[in-house]
């Protein structure tokens, strides 16, 4: 019993820790991010940069907003290193396992 409080608390302390960020501070793209957000060559599927808490951690996608384009789902880390999905894990699992902290970033041409 004692550890399964421990497994729910940890996460929910998480969340609130960041939930104290300021404005100014979720509004910053780690320079890997920004990186990422200079090798995009056109506005055309409306990329965007999503913040996400997951597992523990912040992680961020590029998303596509236009639903026309297709896109591949990943996971980035601060670095911009690719973060594997557990084996069997797609996208709707990560939005039913994860909490969407904003929109860091969208291409406007």
């Amino acid at each position: 019993m004692k550890r399964l409080l421990i497994q729910f608390l940890i996460p929910i302390f998480g969340l609130i820790l960041l939930s104290c960020e300021s404005d100014e501070d979720s509004a910053k793209i780690p320079p890997a991010m920004l990186q990422k957000v200079n090798e995009i060559e056109n506005c055309s599927c409306n990329p965007e940069i999503q913040k996400y808490f997951w597992h523990g951690r912040v992680v961020y996608t590029i998303s596509t907003v236009n639903s026309l384009c297709m896109s591949v789902f990943v996971l980035y880390d601060s670095n911009g290193n690719v973060i594997p999905l557990p084996e069997g894990y797609d996208y709707g699992d990560f939005l039913e396992n994860s909490l969407f902290l904003g929109v860091l970033w969208k291409c406007e041409e």
